[in-house]
């Protein structure tokens, strides 16, 4: 059996019928068969339960370890305890698959959204999102370190293609050279930048650091300049201070081109940000109402029954009592879970743990969160 088989089915009519292919898959069991009875409050995890037990020996092993701790200790095993061991099991797996998911297609589009949906699909009970920050923090932190890396090859390949781009205008440079520091050096050492300049910036995927690269290099060429300017015999006085205030400007102008490009770049990072937890948001609204409809079918189910139940045994007020008590906690949960407050309170809850897992990243996620929930509701 690959899979949990039902042997008893409520078919239409609320008709009790054997399922005839379990009955068939127990006939033809030989060896002794361990009975596995699981008891607790409707709403509370116990088909998840029994489903994961049937379906995987690693969590059964898990499982029946925490059991018998608990035994030892003196307590008492409990389906709560049960559920929350499994829980912290399938979450934390979740969390590795989403990882590994995302490592392997990091390069592609859409690789986040896709990690985050491969950790939604298996997580389970993860009421209060901490998962969830935990996975968001760890992607972060790939991100940070890819986003290093991709520095680090732009830096290199723009020093290289700088090295070749500039090799007649090091070597008009050099001392033992007459190269530019000669009448008109000046003008000619010009000339040659603007060539290495132009063929720098026609040179496509540079990568992100290629201004900032472009910068120091003609940074690092400032006293060279200067050299050249007042070697040239060419140039009168006043040519040459009209110059030096024109390289002046010109190093202002680059500083402040460099200053705008990191704050564009940091803007670019905030927005990102903004579209990863919105992006997470929008699959945890899905997820919850898909949960919620799901909820509010059984819960249906459930009143019905316990309502038939009820009328069975009218002429027991103990159990009438108990019923009605029943019924009035599903009610009020399908009434608490049938409004937006709901998927609010779990997008509120991601928001705070996204808050406490990344500062320095979601620093005003909250209001973030409150922009995003009137957008979407």
């Amino acid at each position: 059996m690959q899979h949990p088989v039902c042997l008893i089915e409520n078919q239409e009519g609320n008709k009790l019928t054997i399922n005839q292919e379990a009955a068939q898959i127990l006939q033809n069991i030989t060896n002794p068969v361990v009975v596995v009875a699981i008891v607790g409050k409707y709403r509370t995890g116990k088909s998840y339960l029994m489903n994961k037990l049937a379906g995987s020996n690693d969590v059964l092993g898990n499982l029946t370890v925490t059991y018998v701790e608990s035994i030892r200790s003196g307590s008492i095993p409990c389906m709560e305890n049960a559920v929350l061991a499994l829980s912290q099991i399938e979450n934390t797996t979740a969390i590795h698959e989403a990882v590994c998911f995302y490592e392997e297609k990091m390069n592609q589009m859409q690789a986040e959204n896709m990690a985050v949906k491969t950790f939604m699909d298996r997580s389970f009970k993860d009421d209060k999102r901490q998962y969830q920050a935990q996975l968001m923090k760890i992607l972060q932190e790939l991100f940070v370190k890819f986003k290093q890396h991709n520095e680090e090859a732009s830096i290199k390949k723009c020093r290289e293609l700088i090295r070749v781009l500039s090799v007649n205008l090091e070597e008009g440079g050099m001392e033992n050279n007459e190269g530019f520091c000669k009448p008109g050096g000046h003008r000619l050492f010009l000339e040659e930048k603007q060539r290495l300049i132009d063929s720098y910036n026609n040179t496509p995927r540079k990568g992100i650091k290629a201004t900032e690269v472009l910068q120091d290099f003609m940074e690092s060429k400032k006293i060279t300049e200067a050299a050249i300017l007042q070697a040239d015999k060419s140039l009168t006085q006043r040519e040459k201070e009209i110059e030096e205030a024109r390289i002046q400007r010109e190093a202002e102008e680059q500083k402040h081109q460099l200053e705008m490009e990191k704050l564009k770049q940091e803007e670019k990072l905030r927005e990102e940000q903004v579209r990863s937890f919105e992006q997470q948001a929008i699959m945890l609204k899905e997820k919850m109402e898909q949960e919620r409809l799901q909820m509010l079918k059984e819960n249906e189910w459930m009143i019905e029954e316990k309502l038939r139940e009820k009328e069975k045994v009218k002429d027991h007020p103990h159990k009438v009592n108990m019923l009605d008590e029943q019924v009035q906690d599903l009610r009020n949960q399908n009434e608490q879970t049938s409004g937006n407050d709901w998927i609010i309170h779990g997008i509120g809850a991601l928001a705070e743990v996204a808050a406490l897992a990344l500062p320095g990243v979601f620093g005003k996620v909250a209001n973030i969160a409150a922009s995003f929930i009137r957008k979407i509701f």
